[in-house]
């Protein structure tokens, strides 16, 4: 009696949870909204480069590199693919010109 009552409450939860992610199955569906949707790819086209200007793209954004400092610069780098940002130092005698790290010589 007890082993039955048990293997009826696992089927209700069983049946539960399936009516819940089909539930969620249709909202996703009919809404375009899906919990958790991860980006499918992304790409950086400086390889995260602190002495090229990049571009990283993902489905949903693009973004260039760009400096925050005379000599400090905002990477863009594929993470998970997802877009992310790191400030990098530019190494020392160099400069942050145009979203890249250059010898301060090249001036």
């Amino acid at each position: 009696m007890v082993k039955n009552k048990v293997f009826q409450n696992a089927t209700h939860i069983a049946i539960v949870l399936a009516v819940g992610l089909l539930a969620l199955s249709f909202v996703g569906t009919q809404t375009g909204f899906v919990p958790h949707s991860a980006a499918s790819t992304c790409t950086d086209d400086d390889g995260g480069d602190i002495f090229t200007l990049g571009i990283c793209s993902d489905q949903n954004e693009v973004s260039g590199d760009f400096c925050v400092s005379d000599t400090e610069v905002l990477e863009h780098n594929c993470r998970y693919n997802q877009c992310v940002q790191t400030t990098a130092s530019c190494p020392l005698g160099n400069v942050c010109l145009n979203g890249r790290c250059i010898s301060s010589e090249a001036l």
